[in-house]
């Protein structure tokens, strides 16, 4: 059973006291194969909801990103490969990519 969903459980809400959930135990998790993670196989597809598209912005999948996208997700390549240092929230990646790794140096005695 597939329902299609592979690319929506890059973000997801998730509602814990959903009965059908309680089939996510850590043994499941363990063992069940990622694509049936990923399609949400424990689930029937009337309890599947959906996010705003701004909500799980895929990057080089749904082409100009609008401008007020709320989270993204790289499915590709992100600006990390030289191939694709180019590709939208680019600027972003490296600012945050420099923030992240920076190192305050101390000063000298």
């Amino acid at each position: 059973m597939s329902h299609g969903t592979t690319l929506s459980s890059s973000v997801a809400l998730w509602n814990c006291a959903h009965p059908a959930n309680r089939k996510l135990t850590p043994e499941f998790v363990d063992t069940a194969h990622a694509m049936d993670l990923h399609r949400f196989t424990w689930l029937q597809d009337a309890e599947i909801g959906g996010l705003d598209v701004r909500w799980s912005w895929l990057v080089r999948e749904y082409g100009r990103p609008a401008r007020d996208v709320k989270n993204f997700h790289r499915t590709v390549g992100g600006p990390y490969f030289h191939e694709y240092r180019d590709v939208d929230f680019a600027k972003e990646w490296f600012a945050q990519n420099h923030q992240l790794n920076h190192c305050m140096q101390r000063k000298k005695p």
